[in-house]
């Protein structure tokens, strides 16, 4: 019998943790956003060769004989606070029809994979992410489409994509739990019981790193400008109102994370460099959770607000400079 191919596709994931380790992975496919804006010609394999990878031209060159067989596309990359995953310029949604110009692709080219795995955070347990799934399910026919009802790390890859080990956070169509609410903070309970604990970290806030505005803004400037999240520039009284509604006895930490920001903050730090300099917080998971980068914490550290979902919407909007877009 043939060994199973698994065939990895990636838009840059625009978390600078997650980024760094994913390129370690000697065999994911990772496709340049800026090199194949067709999302349709991203998912048919247009990559850029890392590793034993899909060498740099369309599904065709591949080796069909062995994807005839049958074969696994894992599409991996963040999703939104509804589970919903974002593929470069393709959101996979319930709404979508650039998966259905894939499935011909696949039909002209004789091949069909026996499974689509999207792979970014819990895509199978919010209705978003579980209305895409059927979606798919109907564009695909018998194809299992599987999604994720966890987090997605760093940790959870290896040098082939997916870990074996973390295939029991993936779920079939078919077998979709009732969807959660994201909004809840029964639903935040249980998203902070899958992040990694933090270590104690003694004055917090007394220890993030000070960023010039490059570094602060690189997540953000490196994704497409109409996926962007809102930035806004916070004076210590927005920054304390913040403070005061987070658990400060609960820190976690993300190496990594598959999940989409909802807004950042910068806090301008005096400091006597001659470029300004600034402290980052990043909205995650429908709100509920910030995280802040401090000296010696790579990943940064989260804290879970208390009674309900943050905005972030204090302060003055951040206009990055065209030039810094991509």
């Amino acid at each position: 019998m043939a060994t199973p191919v698994r065939l990895n596709v990636s838009f840059a994931p625009h978390d600078s943790v997650l980024e760094d380790t994913l390129k370690r992975i000697s065999d994911l496919t990772l496709v340049d956003s800026r090199e194949a804006r067709d999302p349709v010609e991203a998912a048919n394999l247009r990559a850029t060769r890392v590793g034993n990878a899909v060498d740099n031209m369309v599904v065709s060159s591949l080796d069909l004989d062995g994807l005839a067989n049958g074969f696994t596309l894992d599409l991996i990359g963040h999703a939104n606070s509804a589970g919903v995953l974002q593929l470069g310029e393709w959101q996979i949604d319930s709404s979508e029809d650039q998966s259905q110009e894939l499935a011909r692709r696949f039909q002209a080219l004789e091949i069909k994979p026996r499974a689509i795995r999207l792979l970014g955070c819990n895509t199978a347990l919010f209705a978003g992410g579980q209305d895409a799934m059927r979606h798919l399910t109907e564009v695909f026919g018998d194809v299992e489409i599987f999604g994720t009802v966890a987090q997605l790390h760093s940790r959870n890859f290896e040098a082939g994509g997916l870990s074996l080990d973390s295939d029991k956070l993936l779920c079939p169509t078919d077998q979709l739990p009732p969807p959660e609410d994201p909004a809840t903070e029964l639903s935040a309970q249980r998203q902070l019981r899958m992040l990694p604990p933090a270590p104690r970290i003694e004055n917090l806030f007394e220890r993030l790193r000070a960023e010039t505005l490059d570094e602060a803004t690189y997540d953000v400037r490196n994704t497409l400008p109409r996926y962007r999240w809102r930035l806004n520039r916070f004076g210590p009284p927005d920054w304390n109102s913040v403070l005061g509604q987070l658990l400060q006895d609960q820190l976690a930490t993300a190496p990594g994370l598959l999940a989409a920001p909802v807004a950042e903050a910068l806090l301008p730090v005096d400091t006597s460099a001659d470029e300004p300099r600034f402290h980052r917080a990043t909205l995650l998971l429908a709100g509920w959770f910030i995280r802040v980068y401090p000296v010696g914490v790579p990943e940064g550290v989260i804290l879970r607000a208390s009674h309900h979902p943050l905005t972030l919407d204090a302060g003055t909007p951040v206009q990055l400079e065209p030039a810094a877009a991509t």
